[in-house]
């Protein structure tokens, strides 16, 4: 083997570890990534259940505003 094979296979064994170790990070990042946006879409569904509730909230104080009676959840 020529030397400077040898040269360049020695270097490039000494960079698999960072190499490695940068692969690692960028799939830690991705799967960071992924659970934000599952935690956006967690936000967003509560924001929408909580519009709802607070909609339907709303239609029962102005039906008892105008005398309704209120009525047991069933």
């Amino acid at each position: 083997m020529d030397a400077a094979v040898r040269a360049r296979l020695v270097a490039l064994g000494a960079a698999l570890p960072e190499a490695t170790g940068i692969a690692a990070a960028g799939l830690r990042l991705r799967a960071g990534v992924r659970r934000m946006g599952d935690a956006a879409a967690d936000m967003r569904l509560l924001e929408e259940r909580m519009r709802a509730r607070s909609t339907e909230g709303q239609r029962l104080l102005e039906r008892l505003s105008h005398g309704a009676q209120p009525q047991a959840d069933a």
